[in-house]
């Protein structure tokens, strides 16, 4: 008898998939089609001044003016947005500044669309094999609400993404110092990578770890003093932790002196503890007061419970890759990336584009497995695409899924896929898709 029609169905379906024009056609379409779609978000939102309204791009463009007027310190009180972030963002994009608003937002969406095809292309360099094209187009589909959320607040993730993917691409090749500066500029344009220069420490890869200091402190200190002057860059420094650090610091009246009920903003794991663990607003996104928690505990012993949390999953991944040695696998970045934004004090949904990376390593690592970690591994991922994708408005309604967001979806999806990420080096690669599994299977 013939082979059923189905077998002949599924093995040209096989064939396909493996074949890498079909990966590399497919990659393009869905490439190009995404990125249309981010680039219309992007100018039609990303340049929003009008009645009250702003954006962290109307916030950028007037830090860069007041860069090129010598005072960046009035930006941090500016309304109707002030602007919130390291002096060294404004130093960079000053010359944006001389432009006008709409033309200076214009090209910085394009910049931003020229920075994600970049991480696009690097990711299978940056991780290294076994990564494909195809893995990097469902990391995109993965991370696409995270992306369209940043094109339209018209912010600097996306910036930040491809200083990250071009320090871990320049890493895997060797240059331990460069590679190391670039992460060490990212955690000067924001502080979240920082994550990344502690691990280098913990891991003792020294090399990598200086080059991030130096990076961090040309970048944050040299530069921004050089341009700003001495004096205005300590009152920027100043300014900028007065609106952003000071209500993290335990010590501080800002910290203590937080309404009781306020609500905490974020995605990340201590935005959800502080939801069910105090009677505080679990929703920014309406009027009425929404509480989902399950108990109501100080302050403080939340956030104790949040750095416990973050022990664990920082000891956890030391203990899964003590072995590694100064290699940088794919699966380590992944997980990394995916913790950095998931253990962060402040982690908004546009801040999760650095999942991107984290995703294409996790979908490649399925491809290798077999059986019950291929299953796992599915379960994982379609369990963080599901947690990004169907918890939009555009599906549920606004009211549901501004409930939802309440109990932090994408902080969720980015712990699916650390563990998908960590897992991934204890299975055995196998030759292929469904042949290597038929092969060690039987």
């Amino acid at each position: 008898m013939g082979e059923p029609l189905h077998a002949k169905l599924l093995g040209t379906f096989r064939r396909w998939i493996l074949d890498p024009r079909f990966q590399r056609r497919i990659a393009l379409f869905v490439v190009l089609a995404l990125s249309a779609a981010l680039v219309v978000r992007g100018l039609r939102e990303g340049r929003v001044q009008e009645g009250g309204r702003s954006n962290d791009f109307s916030a950028y463009h007037a830090a860069a003016r007041a860069v090129l007027s010598g005072d960046l310190g009035p930006a941090y009180q500016a309304t109707p947005r002030p602007y919130q972030y390291p002096p060294t963002l404004a130093v960079l994009i000053a010359p944006l500044g001389l432009l006008p608003l709409e033309a200076a937002a214009v090209l910085w969406t394009l910049g931003n669309l020229a920075i994600l095809i970049f991480s696009l292309r690097a990711l299978k360099e940056a991780l290294g094999p076994p990564t494909a094209p195809l893995d990097a187009v469902f990391a995109l589909a993965l991370s696409y609400r995270m992306f369209e959320s940043d094109f339209a607040q018209g912010n600097a993730n996306t910036l930040v993404l491809g200083l990250i993917v071009w320090g871990f691409l320049v890493l895997r090749r060797g240059k331990s110092l460069l590679g190391g500066a670039i992460l060490g500029i990212a955690a000067a344009v924001k502080v979240t990578p920082l994550f990344l220069l502690v691990w280098m420490i913990l891991r003792r890869r020294w090399d990598g770890a200086a080059g991030g200091i130096a990076g961090l402190v040309l970048a944050a200190v040299v530069l921004p003093a050089l341009v700003l002057g001495p004096g205005p860059w300590v009152r920027s420094m100043e300014a900028f932790y007065g609106s952003t650090l000071r209500p993290l610091d335990v010590t501080g009246d800002g910290y203590r002196g937080e309404a009781p009920g306020g609500y905490l903003p974020g995605q990340s794991i201590r935005a959800l503890l502080h939801r069910l663990l105090r009677a505080t607003d679990a929703t920014a996104h309406d009027e009425a007061m929404v509480m989902v928690n399950i108990v109501d505990l100080p302050k403080g012993a939340v956030d104790l419970a949040w750095m416990a949390c973050a022990a664990l999953v920082v000891g956890g991944l030391l203990w899964r890759f003590r072995s590694s040695g100064p290699h940088w696998s794919g699966p380590e970045i992944g997980a990394l990336l995916a913790a950095m934004v998931l253990l962060a004090p402040l982690s908004r949904k546009a801040h999760f584009v650095v999942l991107l990376p984290a995703a294409a390593a996790g979908f490649s690592a399925i491809r290798l497995a077999c059986g019950r970690r291929r299953r796992l591994g599915l379960w994982l991922w379609w369990g963080a695409f599901a947690l990004v994708a169907f918890t939009a408005p555009g599906f549920l309604g606004r009211s549901l899924s501004t409930w939802l967001l309440a109990f932090c979806p994408f902080g969720l999806a980015a712990l699916c896929l650390a563990i998908l990420c960590a897992a991934a080096g204890f299975s055995r690669p196998s030759p292929g898709i469904g042949p290597g599994c038929r092969r060690s299977a039987g």
